[in-house]
């Protein structure tokens, strides 16, 4: 955990202050702490910046506190994607705007009132963190993930101008696509969904083969969470086919796996009966908040588990389960694209708060 604290009046700059704190009106940026929070309280936050090593965190202001000293808390992979998408989005990183609409739009369950809730998260927050299977990318390195620079680096060098050496049959016949220039052609792919592009190979032998540099526009416009491929050197040879194909089965969202979860979460209430298995758990006096519990409840969900894959084993021998593809997932950029969604619409919000008195005024 890393948070946001207050300025007091007496707020110096120190030597590893970044320009943003040190012109931030509310807030400066603390330590991170490894144990995360126990209820308000957070500890051991290291570095100690500004003499802050611990603090009390909240997810609103408290009416009763005319300071308002309660810190503002934030995973530090979270607040990365914040420095990075508030600079790119107001040519700054602003803190404040983050303090102001804690204050403003905190809400003790959902960070934000009325805020998107997202399913998965939702499955696992609680008191403390439940594991559920299907949901560990929420614990995955969004900044960092595993196998994504070794993918981009593949993708890097000598490539083809087009992709696909060969396409679809088309009818004979005069092809008016035919008579525009390469670059005409391209601009008409930029202005064209992916189903209409896909309908277009079909019918003008002219769009059979697609330049790559139209799976560029597709990743810069579908995957702006791709940071890394800023760095690129400019008319750097790169396989933008290859790189949206992997990135489409991988960048965090395509084609997902809760159509398979919901059917084998139902096949365990089903078929090990759920109610009546918990139901005897409270007749030996054992409770969910009783360690016990959770060694028994491991035992019973694996042997579910298996029940459960064996049904689906059976549903597909018979041709009644329609298998999606095999997804080669990068659980960090499925994290990162999920968090890149809740900061654009934080973001949103910080934009639409009412100016503070003096703000936007001549000076």
């Amino acid at each position: 955990m890393q948070c946001l604290c207050r300025k007091l009046e007496d707020w110096e700059p120190e030597s590893d202050d970044e320009d943003f704190e040190k012109s931030a009106e509310f807030s400066f940026v603390s330590g991170i702490s490894r144990s995360g929070a126990d209820e308000f309280d957070v500890e051991n936050l290291e570095p100690v910046r500004h003499g802050v090593s611990d603090t009390a965190i909240n997810n609103v202001c408290e009416e009763d506190d005319p300071d308002d000293q309660w810190a503002v808390p934030m995973h530090p992979g979270c607040f990365d994607m914040f420095k990075r998408m508030s600079a790119l989005r107001s040519g700054k990183v602003d803190i404040d705007g983050l303090w102001r609409l804690r204050n403003e739009q905190g809400d003790y369950e959902n960070r934000f009132r009325d805020f998107p809730e997202r399913p998965d998260v939702k499955l696992v927050t609680g008191q403390y963190y439940e594991c559920v299977r299907g949901t560990e990318y929420l614990a995955a390195n969004p900044i960092e993930p595993l196998g994504l620079q070794a993918l981009i680096d593949g993708c890097v060098g000598a490539s083809d101008e087009v992709a696909f050496t060969s396409g679809p049959s088309v009818s004979e016949g005069e092809d008016p696509f035919g008579r525009l220039s390469f670059e005409l052609r391209s601009a008409i792919l930029l202005s064209l969904d992916k189903q209409d592009v896909a309908n277009l190979r079909l019918a003008s032998a002219s769009f059979v083969r697609l330049p790559q540099s139209y799976f560029r526009h597709l990743v810069h416009t579908e995957m702006p969470w791709m940071w890394e491929l800023e760095s690129l050197p400019p008319g750097q040879a790169v396989d933008w086919h290859t790189l949206w194909t992997e990135l489409s089965r991988s960048d965090g969202g395509a084609l997902l796996d809760e159509q398979m979860r919901e059917f084998e979460q139902k096949t365990l209430m089903e078929y090990r009966k759920w109610d009546e298995w918990t139901a005897e758990l409270e007749k030996r006096g054992i409770k969910r908040t009783d360690p016990k519990w959770m060694e028994l409840y491991s035992q019973w969900t694996e042997e579910a588990r298996k029940e459960a894959l064996e049904v689906v084993r059976k549903e597909k021998e018979s041709g009644g389960w329609t298998e999606k593809r095999e997804l080669r997932e990068s659980k960090g950029l499925r994290n990162r694209r999920m968090i890149w969604g809740d900061v654009e619409e934080i973001l949103r919000r910080i934009e639409g708060l009412e100016p503070e008195d003096g703000e936007g005024s001549e000076p």
